[in-house]
């Protein structure tokens, strides 16, 4: 009696064929297929993040001759700011020449309204190494100042680069109150530590440049008295 009833469900579609997968089960098939989608995924991120770093990199090595000058009141350049730019840095800075610049442009943003801060000037420098004296000069001298108003001229990093950077700002104050030590931070965001020693250390991790410097230079030994 249970064979027959058995029999009759069957033929109603109340019971699953013999060799059929269980309610809910997964296929080889569709797992296999799921796999593949979930690597093309993958692929395809990996791909756009490998383009993200490529159009950064081109990005920052483009803005390599670049300065930004800051502070310039808006207007001071009337219809010819690269011409303008030029006398306004060799008078700044007190160059013997006016450097070549390729271009110079305020920053591409709504002109400002009374009483707002001006636009940046953003430069392009035709030899790198006047725009590496440019940077030293702007930042051996002392406040610069136009027409009464703070100017400023720093490098033009993109903003992945510069917040890299910035994040350095912390370790390079400590490294100010150790003397005999020499710093500086290189291009996109590494630092160099060269102790008394003379033995050059880079870092391009915040965490551990700032554990050196806490463990290996902030640490003085005094020595005993004879």
């Amino acid at each position: 009696m249970y064979t027959r009833a058995k029999t009759d469900a069957a033929k109603v579609g109340l019971t699953q064929p013999e060799g059929s997968p269980e309610p809910g089960a997964v296929s080889e098939q569709d797992a296999n297929n799921a796999n593949e989608r979930l690597l093309i995924r993958m692929e395809v991120m990996m791909e756009t993040m490998r383009t993200d770093i490529k159009c950064e990199d081109w990005e920052g090595r483009s803005r390599l001759n670049n300065i930004r000058v800051v502070g310039v009141p808006e207007g001071s350049e009337d219809s010819r700011p690269t011409v303008f730019v030029a006398k306004l840095l060799q008078g700044l800075l007190g160059l013997d020449v006016e450097p070549v610049l390729d271009r110079a442009h305020r920053t591409l943003r709504p002109k400002p309204k009374d009483g707002e801060l001006p636009r940046p000037f953003v430069v392009r420098v035709n030899m790198f190494q006047q725009r590496c004296v440019i940077l030293q000069k702007a930042g051996s001298s002392g406040p610069l100042f136009y027409k009464g108003k703070r100017v400023s001229i720093f490098p033009d990093f993109t903003t992945s680069v510069a917040k890299k950077r910035a994040a350095f700002a912390k370790v390079k104050k400590e490294l100010h109150s150790c003397p005999g030590v020499k710093f500086g931070l290189f291009y996109p965001a590494r630092l160099h530590i060269t102790p008394p020693s003379g033995q050059t250390h880079k870092f391009e991790d915040l965490t551990l440049a700032m554990d050196f410097v806490l463990k290996r230079l902030k640490t003085v030994v005094i020595p005993e008295s004879v």
